[in-house]
């Protein structure tokens, strides 16, 4: 178990309360005081104002303990040939008395000071007359303090007998049973069957009283049974000889789930006997109208429909799922509100908690509702690092994550269109989920850029913040092939290339220098760098007479070349000498002589002699030289 599930110390707005034997007692006069509330009639009518919240842990064993109301205590019982008055037994604040009546079957029972009390459905039963009869009527009241006053029952006629039950824990607002039911055995005999009702409630508790016509004072009832009840247990059983004399039993049992209670049967000494069977409900449990409502890393609210009478109600968080939960992380009691924010102590990040909301009323609380199980979020966004392994159909991308624990999931949002978060309308955004730091994408388009963003994801798949859009490109699949060199001039070299397997509008890097092997960009020289999307790249405003090495590759959207191909060179042509002329002619020799401030030093010159005119047109028959 979490170490922090096992304090036992409640914390309540600089108050204390104390945590003993499954029930928490409250230091203060708070306790159990909605806000705006008004009390009227025995129940308590909430007006919420705003939200009061206490937040504390406690071990499983310290909360309330919901479950079926409690018999408290027996009053004792009177009876005359004239009005009674039955005292109430030891009572607190919303504590519900049921008082049993006993009287001849044809004499009608009525309170002529009521207190509070008001007849229970399905009350009277009677049968018979004369000394051959009995009959029963049960009234109930809810205790508006500790000092409730006595009703008094009016004189039947004959005698009356009556006697004050109290139960603990029982719904505070509205009629305190959830079903009656009753009956009569109108011929004497040793045995009683009082007939059962269906219950619409859970965690109900049964309460039968029995009524005889015998004159005596003695218990009458035993060996109560029913098999669809626990914890069958006689809480009264006495009589009286006032006038032809008559006598109450009364017992409980709990109905822990909705249904039939079945029939409830007892050995009696031989009599003729009414009865009433009173399904006592317990507070109910909230009705949640609402989901849970801002999820935080380390907080969570939860609301809740309100029930009338509920002195106050109980969130409590766990980590598992069962119901009732086995172990509390945190708990936060309201006083009348209607929502409640678990954050002390702080949530665990992206972690799965089980939400209960129950309701409080005096002395006891509802089974718990259950909320479906919410995770927090994960509290640290994750932080994006580089691209590595580009390849032609593949991308790794990586982020890093210092903050949140190991074991975080991540979701990548990948797509050709940037800001994948948005999900750009028309555009395919494909989503990742791993729990590495890194996602490696396969099967990718060759030359295209993809954007990648990142988040932290919890249990609920809720995302973090999304890192920045960040984009790459994957390579050139294929590097061009040299063709050839065309249009060469003094000044001009076309440098060709083909292409047949990249796509149209595949991007070229060229590479030229006066020095091999430009790509290797040789040191002091000057390599120039040209793009283009054709297959061709015509360099003007060259040298002349220059030698010049060319290199080609496919570059990405990321400017990632391919290869390059192999290096490729030829020259520009010299520009024609001028200023002919001739000088030293004697009758064996001629200087011929020309002029050149085009060509660089080092040119080569070709001249060509002939006896023949226009020599560089190598006349048919004329004997032509070259030097």
């Amino acid at each position: 178990m979490n170490k922090k599930q096992n304090k036992q110390i409640v914390v309540c707005s600089s108050r204390v309360y104390s945590a003993n034997e499954g029930k928490a007692s409250f230091a203060t006069t708070e306790w159990g005081r909605a806000s705006s509330a008004t009390t009227k009639q025995g129940k308590v009518n909430f007006a919420t104002t705003g939200i009061l919240f206490f937040l504390f842990i406690l071990h499983p064993s310290s909360f309330l303990q919901a479950g079926v109301p409690g018999f408290q205590a027996a009053g004792t019982a009177v009876n005359g040939t004239g009005s009674v008055t039955p005292a109430w037994p030891a009572h607190q604040t919303g504590d519900i008395a049921l008082l049993f009546v006993e009287a001849l079957g044809d004499q009608p029972i009525s309170l002529t000071t009521p207190n509070g009390f008001v007849e229970v459905l399905n009350s009277p039963q009677f049968t018979g007359t004369g000394n051959a009869g009995t009959r029963i009527s049960v009234f109930w009241a809810r205790a508006t303090s500790s000092a409730m006053a006595a009703p008094v029952v009016a004189d039947p006629g004959n005698h009356a007998y009556a006697v004050i039950l109290t139960f603990r824990g029982v719904t505070p607002a509205d009629d305190p049973w959830d079903v009656t039911a009753g009956g009569v055995k109108p011929t004497a005999s040793v045995s009683v069957t009082a007939t059962g009702a269906i219950t619409t409630s859970s965690d109900t508790l049964i309460a039968v009283g029995v009524t005889k016509d015998l004159d005596s004072v003695a218990a009458f009832a035993s060996n109560w049974t029913n098999a669809n009840l626990a914890n069958i247990t006689e809480r009264f059983d006495a009589g009286t000889t006032s006038g032809n004399g008559g006598g109450i039993a009364v017992m409980t049992g709990v109905k822990e789930t909705q249904g039939t209670t079945g029939d409830t049967t007892a050995d009696v000494t031989s009599s003729i006997n009414a009865f009433l069977t009173i399904a006592l409900k317990p507070i109910p449990p909230p009705v949640i109208t609402l989901p849970i409502t801002n999820v935080a890393a380390r907080n969570m609210t939860a609301s809740w429909g309100v029930v009338n009478g509920a002195t106050g109600y109980t969130l409590a968080a766990s980590i598992n799922p069962d119901d009732p939960p086995s172990s509390f992380y945190a708990s936060s009691t309201t006083l009348g509100d209607l929502s409640a924010k678990i954050d002390t102590p702080a949530l665990n990040a992206n972690t799965t908690y089980y939400l209960f909301v129950r309701s409080n009323g005096p002395g006891n609380s509802s089974r718990w509702a259950a909320y479906p199980g919410t995770s927090t979020l994960v509290e640290f966004a994750p932080v994006f690092n580089n691209f590595t392994n580009v390849g032609i159909n593949a991308i790794q991308f990586n982020w890093t994550d210092t903050n949140n624990p190991s074991g975080t999931r991540y979701r990548v949002l990948t797509s050709t269109v940037d800001n994948p978060s948005t999900f750009p309308a028309g555009a395919v955004v494909t989503s990742s989920y791993t729990y590495n730091l890194y996602v490696s994408s396969s099967g990718l388009k060759a030359n295209t850029t993809y954007y990648f963003q990142v988040a932290a994801v919890n249990n609920n798949d809720v995302p973090t913040s999304y890192t920045s859009s960040k984009g790459t490109s994957t390579l050139v699949e294929f590097a061009p092939v040299f063709n050839n060199f065309t249009n060469i001039s003094a000044n001009a070299i076309q440098f060709n290339w083909t292409d047949i397997n990249n796509p149209a509008g595949t991007l070229y890097r060229v590479l030229a220098s006066t020095v091999d092997n430009p790509a290797t960009f040789p040191q002091g020289a000057v390599v120039t760098s040209s793009y283009t999307y054709n297959l061709y790249l015509s360099s003007s405003g060259l040298n002349a007479n220059t030698t010049y090495y060319f290199q080609v590759a496919a570059v990405n959207h990321n400017n990632v070349p391919t290869s390059y191909t192999g290096v490729q060179s030829t020259s520009t042509f010299a520009i024609m000498p001028t200023d002919v002329n001739f000088t030293g002619i004697t009758a064996n020799a001629i200087q011929f002589n020309w002029t050149d401030t085009n060509n660089p030093s080092g040119t080569l010159y070709r001249v060509l002699t002939s006896t023949v005119d226009n020599p560089a047109t190598f006349p048919q028959g004329a004997v032509v030289t070259s030097s």
